[in-house]
């Protein structure tokens, strides 16, 4: 069923699993025709952007979450991964990092983005860097 959206999320899924970026690409961009508010999915669908190379359409996709949703946690997540080693922003991805650190600070990953943002801080001269335990 080509609707069928939790057939396409899987299809999609085990597309990323295998390197078979492009094909996962057009399978979120058929969950997102049908259900273009789906946060995760259009994240998803930044992740293959991403590892395909594409990443100003990485960007493209991340900037829609954050307008459908400021605080989305697999978003600025990833938005700050995408600055910090595709884009080469460190500067950018210390600024999505820390509104990440501000409303996910008990998150699993916390602490080792805290440790990302305190040697961005270090090595940018911003001082003040954030602890997280």
């Amino acid at each position: 069923n080509p609707k069928d959206v939790e057939a396409l999320i899987a299809l999609g899924n085990a597309n990323m699993m295998i390197s078979r970026f492009e094909a996962a690409q057009e399978l979120y961009s058929r969950v997102l025709a049908i259900q273009p508010k789906n946060l995760d999915v259009r994240t998803s669908l930044a992740i293959a952007y991403q590892y395909g190379g594409k990443s100003d359409q990485a960007l493209a996709e991340l900037k829609q979450n954050l307008r459908y949703d400021a605080k989305h946690d697999a978003t600025l997540f990833n938005l700050g991964f995408l600055y910090h080693d595709v884009k080469k922003d460190p500067a950018a991805a210390r600024e999505v990092w820390t509104r990440w650190l501000t409303w996910y600070p008990n998150a699993p990953a916390a602490a080792d983005i805290g440790r990302r943002v305190a040697a961005i801080e270090s090595a940018i001269g911003t001082g003040g860097a954030i602890s997280r335990k």
